[in-house]
Formats: C-alpha cells, sequence, structure tokens
C-alpha cells in the first residue's frame, strides 16, 4: 500500500518525485509504511498531533509508518517550485534487509526511540544517496525495482550508521523488537482500525494479536480498546468538554454508543461526569 500523493510526478516501487509549483495542502490519512523524504526545493511542512515541523531545501526527516499527518508543500520568492524525493521501506523489504545485516553489532541492547516525525542530520554519504535517487528519476527508460531496493539499502546503512536507535523502530517485526502490547494500544487505540489492521501494524498474526493482548492485558483487543477510549473521554470531560465533543475526540462512532459504554463503565452517564467530582 503507497501513498497517494496528487502532486507525484513519478511514483516507481515507493520511489517518488514530487514537483509542485503553489504551496498546496496534502491530507494523508495514515501513512502506510516507514517513509524517507529529502526536500530538494522549498519547504515541506508536517502536522502531526498538533505540533509542526519544518523541513527546509537541503534537508531529509524520516516518518514513522501509520502516523497520521498533514503534508504541506510550500514554496516561496526564491525557490517557486517544490521539489522532494520521497522514499517509502515496505514491511517485506524491511525483513528482507534484516536478515541480511542482523550480525551487526548495532542490532543488540540499545533502546528504542519513539519520535513519529525526525529530522535527520546532514551527512555527505546521505545526500550522495539522495542525489542517486534523482537521477535514478530523470533516466528516461523505466526504473527496475532492484535500483530502488539498492537505494534503499544504501540509505539505510547510512542512517543506522549515525543513528542505530532507529534499528528497534524500524525491525519491530522481530521478536526481539516488539513493543509490548500496553506500548502498542496507546500508540493505536484512537485509530479506526480494524483487528486485522491492528494485528498487522503490530507485526503479528490476527491469532498471535489476540493471545499477545490475552496474555498481558487479560482481555479483548476491543475491550481493550474501548476502555483506553473512555479513559480518555473521562479525563476530557473532566476538562469541561461536553460529551457531543467527547465521543468524537475518542473515536465512539456515535453519541448514544459511547454514552452507553460510559455508563456501564462508571455507572453514571457522560452527562454526570462533573457532578461526581
Amino acid at each position: 500500500m503507497n501513498i497517494d500523493i496528487p502532486f507525484c510526478k513519478y511514483n516507481y516501487y515507493g520511489l517518488m518525485h514530487i514537483i509542485w509549483r503553489e504551496s498546496a495542502p496534502f491530507n494523508v490519512t495514515q501513512i502506510p509504511n516507514y517513509t524517507f523524504i529529502y526536500v530538494a526545493k522549498g519547504t515541506l511542512q508536517i502536522t502531526y498531533n498538533n505540533q509542526t515541523t519544518n523541513v527546509d531545501s537541503g534537508n531529509c526527516v524520516w516518518i514513522k509508518k501509520n502516523a497520521t499527518t498533514q503534508l504541506q508543500f510550500i514554496t516561496n520568492n526564491q525557490e517557486k517550485n517544490f521539489d522532494a524525493l520521497l522514499l517509502e521501506m515496505p514491511r517485506t523489504f524491511l525483513i528482507d534487509y534484516f536478515r541480511s545485516i542482523r550480525h551487526k553489532p548495532f542490532l543488540k541492547d540499545i533502546t528504542s526511540v519513539e519520535a513519529t516525525i525526525i529530522q535527520l542530520p546532514k551527512t555527505e554519504q546521505l545526500f550522495k544517496h539522495c542525489n542517486s535517487g534523482a537521477k535514478l528519476l530523470a533516466l528516461l527508460y523505466p526504473i527496475t525495482q532492484q535500483q530502488v531496493n539498492k537505494l534503499r539499502t544504501d540509505i539505510l546503512n547510512d542512517l543506522l550508521d549515525v543513528f542505530p536507535r532507529l534499528a528497534v523502530q524500524i525491525f519491530d517485526f522481530h521478536k526481539h523488537y516488539r513493543c509490548t502490547m500496553q506500548q502498542f494500544y496507546n500508540e493505536h487505540y484512537l485509530l479506526n482500525l480494524s483487528i486485522a489492521q491492528l494485528a498487522h501494524y503490530s507485526s503479528r498474526s490476527v491469532a498471535a494479536f489476540k493471545l499477545a493482548t490475552r496474555k498481558e492485558m487479560h482481555s479483548t483487543p476491543e475491550k481493550v480498546i474501548i476502555n483506553l477510549r473512555l479513559n480518555l473521554a473521562q479525563q476530557l470531560l473532566k476538562q469541561d468538554f461536553p460529551p457531543i465533543e467527547v465521543y468524537k475526540m475518542t473515536n465512539f462512532a456515535t453519541l448514544s454508543h459511547f454514552s452507553r459504554c460510559y455508563k456501564h463503565k462508571f455507572g453514571y452517564p457522560p452527562s454526570a461526569e462533573n457532578k461526581n467530582i
């Protein structure tokens, strides 16, 4: 599953060239794969969880998979066009890459980085790989998947040399690097995803996902998600948000469903929350 970008000039196996001549917003419901972006001209503005990150020309950024973001391409007086290289890192590629380098010492005893948007350090090698990607996109004949995967390999090699903690994030399919179920649910409980999608994002089969949930959380995925949403809803109600807003903020389908679940958990309806303080 690739990102669908309306301003994408080329897309070869997840290697994309984005060119735009005006400042334009682009709403992304979800970034399905880990994504590397190099901004050649203009500014990329990324909004995630109400926080904005600006990536200026000549800089790179890493976006964590499954992130719900808004991207905006911004031009300026000096640079009339927005020009960027975007490279997705699909799970199938990462598994093959991991198998080829898992003997390296940086894969042991390191802590993860939890950030969703990471502005990457400038290195000569990384800049060289970005130029290689741009040259690939400029070719007159079709790019092969092998060429794109070679570029992915070169970029990951450089990133992991300068930022080894990234390994724990991108190799989450391996049992040594999987986050706990509590951590996973804390990051995903507000997303409108099926159990099958949640299992996929946790790098587990549906059966393994349900088993891990029951073993660690002593419950079912559905109940864990509802419970986390209700706990957040209670906090919001205590901050004087009205129930008509809270049920939407906590991703319940309807106000009536939210009210029933809330009363079942706490013993009183959402409208009575402030009265119980």
